[in-house]
């Protein structure tokens, strides 16, 4: 019959045992373990396993112990903490993948899924989540989620340079083309894998590889299958792997019996049973056996196939489980018919109806069910990566209306302080001009001053000259006497009324609106106290205001005295220039 690769079950005591077609026994156990070599890589969390002895016993273990490994993986879950993302990851990647080969799909598929929710950045671990993916998928029949996940892990280990892993990833994808019926793409995809084991001097994984290769060409070549079968015993020897060993002689025990070399096929069906034995593999033991008696039927030697084939049965109910009894119940079922014993052929076909639709049944049903766990998980990556952009969308929106606030309080600071800098501005140019036009009107008030003060001594110069024509005017004669009578009375004329028209014009003019404020506080105010309010605003003081009024100081103290009564500053102690200034 044609080999093919074979997937993992479980039996009651925990021990893997391989379900198979008649014919091939424990043949696929080299493909197993080709499947589950430890990852020494340089990958990113290949540190972490170098350096922790704990990581290495559990990869250690995958190849001969799974009960081991599984129980350490626990061990170390149960350890982990939360902020342990990567280590996380690995530890339940590792875990569904046990479950899967102790026969619990169901538990290694809810445990992928939690594997990979968990995120991590590092290359190296997404890979080896997608390696067990597909392992786990393959085994499950979903061929397609299967191929999806190697080939991406494929080229993440390509891309990393991790040449044994990808190897590693090289195996799970020939067993799937080889599944898919596809031999000639399962056989170029091995090669790859044996090119990358033999350049790294790889001899053990390479005695895997001369197996796997020998089961996928013994069917059209035997001789050229029993050759590289060959060369794996020998490196498996050379390093002392007895339990490929054993799978070596088994696949030589079903390609010998192919050729029709039965008593060959028996003897090395035997070596390997005996191996079994001595490893305490009792599963495989059994597997061995029954593949023994299915060499007995094949020989039509039923005596010596129902007594193994009894041995077998006997050992499973020891054992708490059984392997998979379908083509033994078949094969017990033929022998009574041909020994014309239809009642318990037809019970023992009944059995092996019963027990085949119960198995389909129970895949089935376990398929239904893993798919509905993928289907729940999915579901929840999906509603976490729309929860995800929910809160990316928020928090950008978020972010844009902070962006926006924080530009617009830019920008409403800006203009503020630019209106700050203006109206400060403003009021430093108004400051100077006050100040310029302050010193312009100070000035002014001192040119007036002066002004007066030089019309004020011009008009006393002319009542001088006035009183000396009047000493001359009896010792003139009479006929020029009206000449200077004429001259004194030009001179008489009310000069002084003029000059301070004149005053007052210029200085309304240089201090504004300072009169009609002076009236609004004191309207009692007389003209000659406005003029003494004048002179105190142009900074004259009391010597000066007299000399000007032709006034002793003391009167013009009492007129400032009466100017503060009117004013309202009696009680006051406000300098009266500095208020008449301030106006």
């Amino acid at each position: 019959m044609k080999p093919i690769f074979y997937s993992l079950s479980s039996n009651k005591s925990g021990q893997t045992l391989c379900q198979k077609t008649p014919g091939l026994a424990v043949v696929s156990m080299a493909i197993c373990m080709g499947l589950l070599i430890p990852l020494y890589v340089k990958g990113q969390f290949q540190n972490v396993i170098k350096n922790d002895k704990r990581l290495r016993d559990i990869e250690n273990y995958l190849i001969f112990n799974i009960d081991s490994a599984y129980s350490l993986a626990s061990k170390i879950h149960h350890t982990l903490k939360k902020d342990q993302v990567r280590l996380n990851t690995y530890i339940t990647a590792t875990l569904a993948l046990t479950h899967q080969l102790k026969g619990n799909s169901k538990e290694a598929v809810v445990l992928l899924e939690k594997a990979k929710s968990i995120l991590t950045d590092d290359k190296y671990l997404t890979a080896y989540t997608l390696y067990v993916d597909a392992l786990i998928s393959m085994e499950i029949g979903d061929e397609t989620q299967s191929l999806e996940a190697i080939l991406t892990a494929i080229e993440i280990f390509e891309s990393l340079r991790e040449h044994e892993k990808t190897a590693s990833c090289y195996t799970v994808l020939c067993k799937l083309y080889f599944n898919l019926g596809d031999a000639r793409a399962a056989v170029s995809t091995l090669n790859k894998a044996i090119r990358i084991h033999t350049f790294n001097h790889n001899n053990p994984r390479l005695a895997g590889d001369y197996h796997n290769l020998a089961i996928l060409i013994s069917g059209n070549n035997p001789d050229s299958g029993l050759v590289l079968l060959d060369q794996a015993i020998a490196l498996n020897r050379q390093y002392g792997n007895q339990l490929w060993l054993a799978n070596n002689y088994g696949l030589q025990s079903s390609i010998f019996r192919r050729k029709g070399l039965m008593d060959t096929a028996h003897t090395l069906m035997r070596q390997a049973e005996q191996i079994y034995k001595e490893l305490n593999f009792q599963a495989f033991r059994l597997d061995a056996m029954m593949t023994i008696g299915h060499l007995y039927f094949f020989e039509k030697k039923y005596d010596e196939a129902m007594a193994t084939y009894d041995s077998v049965m006997a050992a499973t109910d020891d054992q708490g489980g059984m392997p998979n009894l379908i083509e033994v119940y078949r094969n017990i079922s033929e022998i009574h018919f041909e020994r014309g014993n239809f009642s318990k052929s037809r019970a023992y076909n009944q059995l092996y109806i019963l027990l085949k639709d119960s198995l389909q049944k129970v895949k089935n049903d376990n398929r239904l069910s893993i798919l509905e766990i993928r289907n729940k998980y999915k579901n929840q990556r999906e509603e976490l990566r729309l929860e995800n952009e929910r809160v990316i969308l928020a928090s950008r929106k978020k972010n844009w209306i902070i962006t926006g606030m924080v530009f617009l309080i830019f920008i409403v600071g800006f203009l503020l302080y630019t209106l700050y800098k203006w109206k400060k501005y403003n009021e430093q140019r108004d400051q100077r001009d006050l100040q310029l036009m302050q010193k312009e009107i100070e000035l002014q008030n001192k040119e007036l001053t002066l002004a007066v003060m030089s019309k004020v001594k011009q008009s006393k110069t002319l009542e001088l000259f006035k009183e000396k024509l009047k000493d001359v005017e009896s010792s003139v004669p009479p006929k020029n006497r009206s000449e200077i009578h004429n001259l004194m009375h030009e001179i008489s004329r009310d000069k002084g009324s003029l000059l301070w028209k004149e005053f007052e014009m210029r200085f309304t003019k240089i201090n504004d609106d300072f009169y009609a404020q002076l009236k609004h506080l004191a309207q009692d105010l007389t003209p000659a106290e406005i003029k003494i309010c004048s002179f105190l605003r142009m900074g004259l003081n009391t010597k000066e205001i007299a000399d000007l009024l032709c006034k002793s100081p003391a009167s013009i103290e009492v007129d400032r005295a009466r100017i503060r009564k009117k004013l309202g500053l009696s009680h006051a102690k406000t300098n009266l220039s500095t208020f008449l200034k301030d106006l």
